[in-house]
């Protein structure tokens, strides 16, 4: 011990004492290094780093900080919460010293379900930056190729240059090894320095940047073309434009053209009127189309069919499966308008057009429809399968060059249709109420039993006199002997016949189920039966576990055996399993009838 140290203990009176007061005058704490990681990781953000050497930083003082204040170890299981709770404010320390460019990612993934660690989520970030390296990389490069005549060139006095090394085409970093820029403006070597949110150059801030408000008279680079931001110059995006903001499509005068005549109204436009049912390319059968098709991302809406008249009694009307309503592109083709409205219905390729007034229209004297919908902007009638047969209680009947359209109730053509360029158009004339039977004799297709019993054939049918004779016995078929009978060639007995000789009708299907075996029975006799069994038993009892299905049967004498067998079961139910039969389901027999044994 120091001379100096001895005399300052000389009064202590125990050597507990005197370690006592060693400790408190020596010991070395750790709040000091405790405080400085913490104040560290709560400063520290990404920056200009890449997430890799984010996290690394982030790691190292956060497993530096575990080393001092360690989490005991608990085998019941009491910290688990704790631990989650420190773990989730690692990951949102994490995600707050990310960049803004991440603040999509970042809201994704604080609502994933369960949260997920810090090494998730690392990956997750890392992998949405690898994603924008590659996106950034291919945009660059297409854009390139598409406008290189749009970007603006710089007039470069030396031709050699390109062949002088890094350091003496100008500024060279010794700091961070980059061309571009000297150490006295390297944003690494000077992070004290305000940096520009515009260019990124550190030393002065956006309101006096010259690129982003344009140089001065006589600044040393007045000369050399360089554009400002508030120039209208064609120009690309950088790279982190592409990434966070969605890249301006140049176009021509002759590209703006054609655009502006596809937005024309169809009176005035020189291409033809397109359906909307078929999303597709614009059609190449035009030489002056060539240009369209350069125009990125346009998706415009064509069909196979070509309108050649405006006409309005011209205009087909269409039979469409894909439809919801009705559609007409005239007031004049209603009957009668209902209503004045004011609302817009979706097409097929997404896009939004207006409805103006619903009301009745009157194609034949057969055909009404209800509720049709008058859109202005289209150039044809639809017409709704689904609503036509709900409303007309009809069905359609379609061929390969035609349809009809058949009433449920009498059985009658009351529409027919015919395919023209690929569509089936709907003829505006009353046709025959035989159309479609006279059509099936034509192609031959005769079905092979009727509904009506009074269609007879050649040879008179067994099963259709049995109709006809209101579902008599067979026995009755000598009745006549001049008349002819075949056998049926189904061997299906006559499902109207049971039916008829039901006192009620049948239960409905059960769809209940017990939730465990024993919760239900259901019991019911069956006998006498005319053969007696060897042990003199004439009836059997029939016990049906709901759940498993597991069926029992107990044979007996007599049927009031059933009561004894039934209490045999439940007590070896209780017993064998050690569970108790809650319901027991019967046909109220007398054999069942145990009310003292129910209350227990």
């Amino acid at each position: 011990m120091a001379i100096d140290i001895k005399c300052n203990t000389t009064y202590a009176e125990t050597a507990h004492q005197l370690w006592v007061e060693l400790e408190q005058r020596f010991a070395q704490q750790n709040a000091p290094r405790i405080f400085e990681i913490k104040q560290a990781i709560t400063t520290l953000l990404q920056n200009q780093d890449p997430v890799s050497t984010y996290f690394s930083k982030l790691k190292t003082l956060l497993d530096e900080l575990m080393n001092y204040e360690a989490i005991p170890n608990c085998s019941y299981g009491g910290l688990k919460t704790v631990v989650q709770n420190l773990q989730r404010d690692w990951v949102m320390k994490f995600l707050m010293g990310l960049n803004d460019s991440y603040r999509e990612i970042k809201a994704q993934i604080l609502l994933i379900k369960p949260f997920p660690s810090l090494n998730e989520v690392y990956s997750i970030i890392q992998q949405e930056e690898k994603r924008r390296e590659i996106s950034t990389e291919g945009i660059a490069q297409g854009a390139a190729s598409e406008s290189m005549a749009l970007i603006t060139k710089r007039n470069y006095k030396e031709k050699g240059k390109q062949n002088i090394p890094a350091q003496r085409r100008g500024y060279f970093c010794t700091f961070c090894k980059i061309a571009g820029h000297s150490v006295e403006k390297c944003f690494k070597a000077n992070p004290g320095k305000p940096i520009c949110s515009y260019c990124r150059v550190p030393g002065h801030c956006a309101d006096k940047c010259y690129k982003l408000h344009g140089y001065q008279l006589r600044h040393k680079v007045e000369g050399k073309n360089r554009p400002s931001a508030n120039q209208s110059i064609a120009s690309l995006p950088t790279a982190q434009e592409m990434v966070n903001d969605k890249p301006q499509v140049s176009l021509s005068q002759e590209q703006y053209s054609h655009l502006m005549a596809l937005l024309k109204p169809a009176t005035s436009s020189q291409y033809p009127n397109y359906s909307v049912n078929d999303v597709q390319g614009v059609a190449t059968s035009s030489p002056t189309d060539e240009n369209i098709h350069q125009l990125s991302g346009m998706s415009l809406c064509m069909s196979t069919f070509k309108l050649k008249s405006l006409d309005i009694s011209q205009v087909p009307w269409i039979l469409d499966t894909g439809v919801t309503d009705h559609m007409i592109c005239s007031t004049s083709l209603f009957t009668s308008i209902h209503a004045e409205v004011s609302y817009m219905v979706t097409l097929p390729n997404v896009n939004k057009v207006p409805v103006t007034h619903i009301g009745t229209v009157k194609i034949t004297d057969t055909l009404i429809l209800q509720n049709v919908l008058c859109v202005p902007n289209f150039s044809y009638n639809l017409i709704s399968t689904k609503k036509l047969s709900q409303m007309l209680h009809c069905c359609l009947i379609f061929f390969p060059h035609c349809c009809y359209i058949q009433d449920l109730s009498v059985w009658r053509t009351i529409g027919m249709g015919e395919v023209k360029e690929g569509l089936y158009h709907m003829r505006r004339e009353e046709v025959a109420c035989s159309t479609l039977s006279d059509h099936l004799t034509k192609l031959n297709i005769l079905p092979s039993t009727y509904v009506s019993a009074s269609i007879t054939k050649n040879v008179q049918n067994l099963d259709i006199w049995h109709y006809r004779l209101g579902h008599s016995s067979c026995t009755t078929r000598d009745i006549d002997g001049d008349i002819h009978f075949s056998k049926s060639s189904n061997d299906t007995p006559c499902s109207i016949c049971p039916l008829a000789k039901l006192h009620k009708p049948p239960f409905p299907v059960s769809v209940h189920r017990a939730e465990k075996c024993s919760d239900l029975l259901h019991c019911d006799t069956w006998g006498p039966c005319n053969e007696v069994g060897s042990d003199g038993s004439k009836y059997f009892l029939t016990i049906v576990d709901d759940f498993s299905r597991c069926t029992w049967a107990y044979m007996l004498k007599l049927k009031s055996d059933a009561t004894a067998a039934l209490q045999s079961f439940c007590r070896m139910v209780e017993t064998q399993f050690e569970t108790k039969v809650k319901i027991i389901q019967t046909d109220n027999g007398g054999e069942f009838n145990m009310r003292d044994f129910y209350l227990k």
